[in-house]
């Protein structure tokens, strides 16, 4: 899950103008040294939900009696990110910001 969002930030971040090697972790108290503009993404705590929800239902007659089964999904994940935009001149933040926000797949929550 992590993998997934970390690919699709460093991709968005890509096509909003930001080199692909400027997407790290969330990086340790001291980071004057590291490169600006940079997008840090930090994971937070995931939780699962139980939901129960029915995916599919299908009838077997050839069964004696004739069954019908049902397949449900058990559980759902939210993994919430933080993805913090660290940049020095704030035209170009002004232009990134937009542009990166954009660049999100659909179906995606923000």
């Amino acid at each position: 899950m992590r993998t997934l969002a970390h690919e699709v930030i460093r991709q968005a971040a890509e096509a909003a103008g930001l080199p692909a090697d400027r997407v790290t972790g969330q990086s340790a108290k001291d980071n004057a040294t590291l490169p600006r503009p940079r997008v840090e993404v930090q994971y937070l705590t995931e939780t699962f939900a139980r939901t129960g929800r029915v995916l599919d239902r299908r009838r077997e007659v050839k069964a004696e009696p004739p069954v019908q089964r049902t397949r449900r999904e058990l559980y759902t994940v939210r993994l919430p990110v933080v993805a913090h935009v660290l940049a020095d001149d704030d035209a170009w933040l002004d232009g990134f910001c937009p542009a990166f926000v954009a660049a999100l797949p659909r179906g995606l929550n923000d």
